[in-house]
């Protein structure tokens, strides 16, 4: 039943009739979700013989024994999104401002991984999309972050982790990635913002930009990332990235995702690694805000 709103300020009653909350804070990504589409069509998980665990509370990913690779860009492996929702459960696009908060939690690998023939170099990364099919296609809009795992032996997962940014082309057409390889040991909690609008161009179109924060240890374990500048407040500008890697079209709605790909390719000689991790994510989203600033 409908209420008069109490909200001060709320002379219209906007707010009359509105559904309750329906996604309250911090929620959990499932790349098994019923709203997910998964695509691989490196076959490297799901189009193989691997598998998407999610029973136990975070995602446990084992790679097919057996699958092509080869490929520093970590969307071209298996990639689960679906359309990102506010907190009524209405469906954000990119005419309309938003920021979106996300968190990668590494937590184990196993299996044959790291340096070695057939061994497998996990990338875990996750964004914001435009598509929503063909997810590799040449001018995809997408916008990602995560790391490039490079752990071998029995080295735990964090150890020696780059920082990846992966986004579209200077060009428009195909796929950049951007890392720090100088590794960031014991650092398994990857924090990120996206921010879209308010500012929006006169075809209504949305940039995007960024902050990336990870762990650090010591007296300040929620540093921004310094060693390349670009990870501190870092916008598409302080990247170098030009419109047509930062544009997103107003009308579309926005994609969230997850990727797992393996930098190498495998002939099954191998034990396929499993890695096991969480992602977290935090939307706000505003409507009716933002615009060109005219009247």
């Amino acid at each position: 039943m409908s209420r008069i709103s109490r909200v001060p300020g709320d002379f219209a009653h906007s707010s009359v009739g509105k559904a309750r909350l329906v996604n309250r804070g911090w929620q959990q990504f499932m790349m098994t979700h019923p709203e997910c589409v998964i695509e691989d069509p490196l076959n490297q998980c799901t189009g193989g013989d691997g598998t998407i665990v999610e029973t136990s509370g975070a995602t446990v990913f084992t790679f097919a024994d057996g699958h092509d690779g080869g490929s520093t860009v970590a969307i071209d492996g298996c990639v689960a999104f679906k359309p990102l929702e506010d907190a009524f459960g209405e469906v954000v696009n990119y005419g309309q401002p938003f920021t979106l908060r996300m968190v990668i939690e590494l937590i184990s690998i196993s299996g044959d991984y790291g340096s070695g023939t057939n061994n497998t170099m996990p990338m875990i990364v996750c964004g914001i999309a435009q598509q929503f099919s063909d997810f590799d296609a040449a001018g995809a809009s997408f916008l990602a972050i995560g790391y490039r795992l490079n752990c071998t032996g029995s080295e735990d997962i964090a150890v020696d982790a780059d920082a990846i940014v992966v986004s579209r082309a200077t060009s428009g057409s195909g796929q950049r990635t951007q890392d720090d390889t100088t590794g960031h040991d014991d650092h398994p909690i990857m924090s990120m913002k996206f921010i879209c609008g308010p500012d929006l161009d006169a075809d209504g179109n949305c940039y995007g930009s960024f902050v990336a924060l990870q762990p650090v240890g010591g007296s300040d374990p929620f540093d921004a990332l310094t060693n390349n500048p670009w990870y501190s407040q870092a916008s598409m500008d302080n990247l170098g990235l030009n419109a047509n890697q930062g544009t997103f079209t107003a009308g579309n709605s926005v994609k969230i995702f997850v990727a797992v790909t393996d930098k190498t390719a495998s002939n099954g000689d191998s034990t396929p690694a499993t890695v096991t991790f969480k992602v977290h994510y935090l939307v706000s989203a505003a409507p009716a805000w933002g615009g060109s600033g005219a009247v």
